[in-house]
């Protein structure tokens, strides 16, 4: 076997691998986006809520609105907050403890 066959096999095999494991990745990625999205929509919840807390001079125990949070959200991810991924529905919560989704497995809460 000459060295410049050797040579493109040896490329050939590295570019194989590289393949299959950036497939496996993108595959990864799409199957856990919607749970990853629901978590960061639950931290943006939390924040929101803790926000109007501090500048209402809330204490613990209260409940905000929806229209109360809004101003903490920024105006482009509003809209998309108030809904999971999945089709979830998203409870606000009382000041002092974490929002909460509807669909309530591990991967959908803070």
């Amino acid at each position: 076997m000459s060295s410049k066959l050797k040579l493109q096999f040896g490329i050939a095999v590295i570019a194989a691998f590289a393949l299959g494991f950036a497939v496996h990745w993108v595959v990864w990625a799409r199957s856990y986006a919607p749970e990853i999205s629901c978590r960061m929509r639950l931290e943006i919840l939390s924040g929101a809520k803790d926000q109007w807390a501090i500048d209402t001079h809330q204490t613990n125990g209260v409940i905000p609105s929806w229209e109360q949070i809004r101003p903490f959200i920024s105006p482009g991810i509003f809209e998309t907050v108030q809904r999971g991924p999945y089709g979830g529905v998203y409870k606000i919560g009382a000041v002092g403890q974490f929002p909460t989704c509807s669909i309530g497995t591990a991967s959908h809460s803070l």
